[in-house]
Formats: structure tokens, C-alpha cells, sequence
């Protein structure tokens, strides 16, 4: 069988930059299986645009959109614009121009209960597409430019809001009021307020506030008015009953203020009092939930089986002294078992230690993993870690930290991207780590397939926080293990745990009084 000929290039600057590429792949600290990855990330790139005559110097998002409309693989335009970009930054010899991380997106119509929610974007004005796009690739600011904080003093401060309070409204109060610069918007963020602010000109719209050849600018529609007329038409589409169970529609009219101040929007301190005003309507008609919602609540009943229980606390065990026996066979563990025993350690601390997938992924050896002298090992989770924001900390026993010293010895130098990273599950991404939904649905797999049990990531939280207010007969200890704030809607969740205790006293109660009436009434009467 004769070897295939390497491909060859029409134009020598394209060629001279598959040389770099490849040179830079022997350079790279990366496993040798993932050495490789950003020049073939860029290759089929490379070849349309050395057929197509398009310069090195002239690439851009234009020629980025023309390649993906021509080619099948069109999932990857994210992580085309992410390789040419670390090319770029990475790669000598390569061009200076980048291209937009921002995929662009095209809304289409969308309907619910029947109802139209979202009209398609091209019928709206182009300068507010335009304005809602810009947004989105500076990811969540309309000015990338402006100062991230501001040069006041305190006194300057205190004036610029009393100023405020006593009707003072400007914009340079406004620029005043702001302490920081809010943080840059992840993707999946970005998709969601993309939408909103869609939804909402198609709300003022329907209602006939406006026509959409007025909505130009996001400040046309981030207005009090656009917040409650996209409050009426979620209350009219969900029904009265059903929104008033709902935190979404406070959650939508929370966001809208948060757009408008990204964008550098001022309004009057009646607006803003206004705004306020509906935002606590909202947050006062909705009911939150008392509990796990109705599906996790019967993935939970499955742990109330003690075999179920014992076998998920179990696992880690039985896999890693099975995976110890493979190794002692062949001497070195393969990627295959080093990703299964990643796994595990995750299912152990979860075990241990129920915390969010987020930050579960993003668990960092360097950081995380205190080893005071001549104590245990600490699992110390900090405040911009954790979505409740509070530090939490949890004290690693000898057999926990038995396992974890066999996998990071044995099984993790083996994992792609072990050697770029310090976390704790690496993976060669451009972030170092696994995405946690993946992360999470790998786990959720092995649960399934070697115990039977239907389990996810977030389920952890809640059959722990259970399990530890039985065993010590306070449904406030539940809160206290998943660190939430007291007599916050996440407390209030263990409601059902109080409950579900009381009645078990209650029946301790019942079952006493029972036994001593049978015999009474067997006795017969005095």
C-alpha cells in the first residue's frame, strides 16, 4: 500500500505557516496525543482559505463565516476562532490580525404556550441588531473602553448621592453611583440576554408601546416600561397561577437593569424607585419552591434504600481497588483507567463533600488542598469559588486522603493536560479543565451503569443534606453541610426535611401509645 503524499500548498505564506504550526507542536509541554491539536483545529481552515486566495493578513470574521457556510463541520466555528486567536498569541511568525471569539448568532422566532415570545431578528431595525451584537462580542459591555472604576473619593461619592436623593438626576451622577466594573459575561450568559432583550422589544411591540422601527438602541428597550410590560406578557402566557409559582419573571426584570447599567443607561431616581417597586412585586408574588423539584424529589426516594445508599458510598472504593489491580498487572495505568480513576476521586468527594459541579471541575491542587503540620488535609473552598460566596472547608479523613494520593501518583500524570495545569482534573482544553457539564455527565454515567442509580452532580447536595439531618435529627444541619445563608430561600428548602423528622417523631409517638391500647382494649372495659 503506497503512503499517502502530504497535501500540498498553492501559496507559500500559508505553507510557511503549517511550518510554524508544526513547529510549534514539537515545542508544545502538551502529552504527545495532544500535541497536535491547534494545527488540526486550523487546518481545514488553512486549505479553504490558500484555495479560495485569502491572504494570511486578510483573514477575518468574514472569511471565518464564508468557511463554515461552505463546510460541513460547522459545530467547530467556536473553537476555529479560538485557535486562530491562541495562534496568534502563541505561534512566531504568525499574523497579528484576530478574529471576534464571538460566534454570531441568528435569533429565530420562538413560541410558547402558543403564543409568539420572540419575533425573527430580521424584523427588527438593524441599528439596534447592531448594537445588541457589539454587546455580545465584548461580552456584556456596549463600551469596552470606558474606566473599570471610578476615580472618586469617598466625600465625592457621598455628594454624588445626596446630590441624587434631592432630584440631581445626570448622567454624570449616574457615572458617579458606579463603584466597579461588572465582570465579563460568559457565553451561554451572553445567549440568554441576547434573547431577553429580544423578547422584550417583541413584548412592547405586541402591546403596542411601540413599533419596531423605533426600537434603534438597547436603551429604547431596557426601560421601566419594557420591564413590565415583559412582566405582563410572561404573566398573560404562563397564567396568572402558574407565574405567581415562578421567579423567572423577577429573574427577567432583575436582568434588564442589570443590561442597562453595562450599557451606561441613566434614569431618574423616580425611574429607578419604579423599577425597584415592580422588582419587589415580582419577588413577592412569587412562591418559592419548598423543596426539590417534583423529578429530583423521586431520584432522591431511590437513596432511601440502604443497599442503594451503601453502594454509592462504596464506589470509589470498589473502582479504585480494581483499577490497582490493572495497574499492578501492567505496571502503568492507561488514559482510559487514569480518566475512570478521575471519576472517582470526584464521587468520593462528593461523597464527603457535596459542592457544586462548577466547582467540583474547577478544584485546584495548589489551592484548594491545605496540609496543615500534623493535621489533616483540608478541602477549603474560598468565596469566588462558590455561588453562596462563603468560605467552606471540610477536614479529608486518612481513607480519603488514601485515594486521592493514588490517583494524583499514579493517575493523573497520565491525563492529556496534566502538565500545563494544577488542577485537580485536567484536561487538555483551553481552560485546563473539563467543561463541569461534561464533567458531570461522566460521573452521572458510571453511578448509573455500575450501581443502577440515577444520580447527578446537583442530586448529591440534596440526598447528603438529607442523610446528615436524619442521622442527627436537625434539618438545619443540611443548610450548614451545603454552606447556605440562614433563612435564605435555600434554607427554607429543608422545610420538607423538618417535616419529614417530625412526622418520624410523631410516629415513635403513636407507635408507643398503640402497643399499650391493644392492650387495654384486649383487657376489655373496667
Amino acid at each position: 500500500m503506497s503512503r499517502q503524499k502530504p497535501a500540498r500548498f498553492v501559496s507559500p505564506e500559508w505553507e510557511k505557516l503549517d511550518a510554524a504550526l508544526q513547529k510549534w507542536r514539537l515545542s508544545s509541554r502538551a502529552p504527545g496525543e495532544d500535541r497536535n491539536w491547534l494545527r488540526l483545529n486550523l487546518l481545514p481552515f488553512i486549505f479553504w482559505c490558500d484555495r479560495n486566495k485569502v491572504d494570511p493578513e486578510s483573514v477575518n470574521d468574514d472569511a471565518v463565516r464564508r468557511f463554515i457556510a461552505s463546510w460541513e463541520g460547522r459545530g467547530t466555528e467556536a473553537r476555529l476562532r479560538r485557535s486562530w486567536n491562541k495562534a496568534a498569541e502563541e505561534v512566531p511568525d504568525w499574523p497579528t490580525v484576530r478574529v471576534s471569539p464571538h460566534v454570531p448568532m441568528h435569533l429565530r422566532p420562538t413560541y410558547s404556550e402558543g403564543q409568539i415570545v420572540t419575533l425573527p431578528e430580521h424584523e427588527f431595525h438593524p441599528s439596534l441588531c447592531g448594537e445588541i451584537e457589539k454587546f455580545c462580542q465584548n461580552r456584556g459591555f456596549l463600551d469596552p473602553e470606558r474606566e473599570a472604576l471610578s476615580q472618586l473619593s469617598h466625600r465625592e461619592r457621598l455628594n454624588a448621592r445626596l446630590a441624587k436623593l434631592h432630584g440631581q438626576d445626570s448622567r454624570e451622577v449616574e457615572a458617579a453611583m458606579a463603584t466597579r466594573r461588572p465582570r465579563p459575561l460568559s457565553e451561554s450568559t451572553i445567549r440568554d440576554i441576547r434573547k431577553l432583550i429580544y423578547t422584550t422589544a417583541t413584548a412592547l411591540h405586541l402591546a403596542g408601546e411601540a413599533e419596531l422601527s423605533d426600537l434603534r438602541r438597547i436603551e429604547d428597550v431596557t426601560t421601566p416600561k419594557g420591564a413590565a410590560v415583559l412582566a405582563d406578557s410572561i404573566v398573560k402566557r404562563l397564567g396568572a397561577e402558574r407565574a405567581a409559582n415562578r421567579l423567572y419573571p423577577f429573574f427577567c426584570v432583575r436582568w434588564l437593569a442589570r443590561i442597562a447599567r453595562r450599557c451606561g443607561i441613566a434614569f431618574t431616581y423616580a425611574e429607578q424607585l419604579a423599577w425597584n417597586e415592580l422588582s419587589l412585586d415580582l419577588l413577592e408574588t412569587a412562591i418559592p419552591g419548598p423543596g426539590p423539584c417534583e423529578r429530583n424529589l423521586k431520584l432522591m426516594l431511590q437513596l432511601d434504600d440502604p443497599k442503594k445508599f451503601s453502594m454509592l458510598v462504596a464506589l470509589p472504593d470498589v473502582m479504585m481497588a480494581e483499577l490497582e489491580r490493572a495497574r499492578a498487572r501492567r505496571g502503568k495505568p492507561t488514559v482510559v483507567e487514569a480518566r475512570r480513576a478521575k471519576s472517582v476521586i470526584a464521587i468520593d468527594i462528593l461523597n464527603t463533600f457535596p459542592i457544586r459541579r462548577r466547582t467540583l471541575a474547577t478544584l485546584d491542587l495548589k489551592r484548594n488542598f491545605l496540609c496543615p503540620p500534623g493535621g489533616n488535609t483540608l478541602l477549603v473552598i474560598y468565596p469566588d469559588q462558590e455561588k453562596s460566596r462563603k468560605l467552606l472547608e471540610a477536614s479529608l479523613t486518612e481513607r480519603n486522603c488514601r485515594l486521592l494520593s493514588l490517583y494524583i501518583g499514579h493517575y493523573r500524570p497520565v491525563l492529556p493536560g496534566a502538565d500545563r495545569s494544577s488542577y485537580l482534573f485536567p484536561a487538555a482544553t483551553s481552560k485546563g479543565y473539563l467543561s463541569p457539564t461534561t464533567f458531570a455527565g461522566v460521573i452521572a454515567n458510571i453511578v448509573k451503569r455500575r450501581t443502577g442509580i440515577h444520580m447527578h452532580v446537583n442530586l448529591w447536595r440534596h440526598v447528603m443534606a438529607t442523610k446528615l439531618g436524619e442521622w442527627t435529627q436537625r434539618a438545619e444541619d443540611g443548610g450548614k453541610l451545603l454552606g447556605h445563608i440562614p433563612n435564605s430561600s435555600s434554607t427554607r428548602r429543608y422545610v420538607r426535611l423538618g417535616t419529614r423528622l417530625a412526622a418520624k417523631q410523631l410516629r415513635e409517638i403513636t407507635d408507643e401509645a398503640r402497643s399499650q391500647g391493644i392492650q387495654l382494649l384486649m383487657a376489655g372495659p373496667e
